[in-house]
């Protein structure tokens, strides 16, 4: 059974401090999430991001705020279920002439097959203050096959009326595997910011090969993955989100919830 985490932003604290600062530079975050139709698809997730230098909460919408300073960062993260352990670290440089580059390793400690180990590089720029193009690959290393993954996307924010705003998102990759089929991936999405606070989404995952486990894999879904999604956050320091997805082909469907901290 398939579950897909989808980060959702709905917001995390309720109760706000007297005053903020204008700047952060490091984000802890908590989620969980299950599928509605299967008995061992939870996950618990924890993860951290500390930016190389403070982000300003007054640039666009407080979700994009890292994005849109085009700061460097450095993240870890983990997530936990009954059959599957995993465990990454990972980061991105922003130059001062907006090229960026990146750099993850993951590991998938299964609790009844052999570890398998991911690492990838990403590259490319912002073309103008809100959207940034980049080409990645990525190696799978795992003894019951090998794949390799070379992928571009686009991320491109576009400021409205107001605090108003309208972030859309695209990707495309195709994986080369050995010892099983190809899986070729597209993706977009697009996210409605309402206010500084507050925004929705939909997106869309199209996956096409003929060995499902190997997608699963790579791409954490093997068919066609429909997502909805909502954010808010109660102040520049707190946030929470919720998401859900139905995956083509599959009883139930899968959410998540996630919660995020700024300091």
């Amino acid at each position: 059974m398939k579950y897909v985490l989808f980060p959702l932003t709905l917001s995390a604290a309720i109760l706000a401090a007297p005053s903020f600062a204008d700047t952060y530079q490091t984000e802890v975050s908590a989620g969980y999430a299950d599928h509605t139709d299967s008995h061992d698809a939870d996950v618990t997730s924890l993860g951290a991001k500390v930016y190389l230098n403070p982000v300003s909460t007054d640039n666009g919408p407080y979700e994009l705020n890292g994005f849109l300073s085009h700061s460097s960062y450095l993240q870890a993260g983990m997530g936990f279920n009954h059959n599957l352990d995993t465990y990454s670290i990972g980061g991105r440089l922003v130059t001062s002439g907006d090229l960026v580059l990146g750099a993850h390793y993951e590991n998938f400690d299964f609790d009844h097959f052999k570890d398998a180990d991911s690492y990838g590089i990403e590259a490319g720029g912002y073309l103008n203050d809100g959207t940034l193009l980049t080409g990645y690959y990525n190696r799978l290393d795992w003894s019951p096959f090998d794949a390799d993954t070379w992928g571009a996307r686009i991320k491109s924010y576009n400021p409205l009326v107001g605090d108003t705003g309208l972030l859309l998102k695209a990707d495309i990759n195709n994986t080369n595997v050995d010892r099983a089929a190809d899986v070729f991936s597209a993706s977009v999405g697009a996210d409605y910011f309402y206010s500084k606070q507050w925004s929705t989404g939909l997106a869309v995952d199209y996956i096409n090969t003929k060995d499902d486990a190997v997608a699963y894999l790579i791409n954490g879904t093997n068919d066609t993955t429909y997502y909805a999604n909502t954010s808010y956050w109660f102040n520049p320091r707190a946030n929470v989100s919720v998401g859900v997805n139905k995956t083509s082909g599959e009883d139930g469907m899968g959410w998540a919830v996630k919660a995020a901290y700024r300091f």
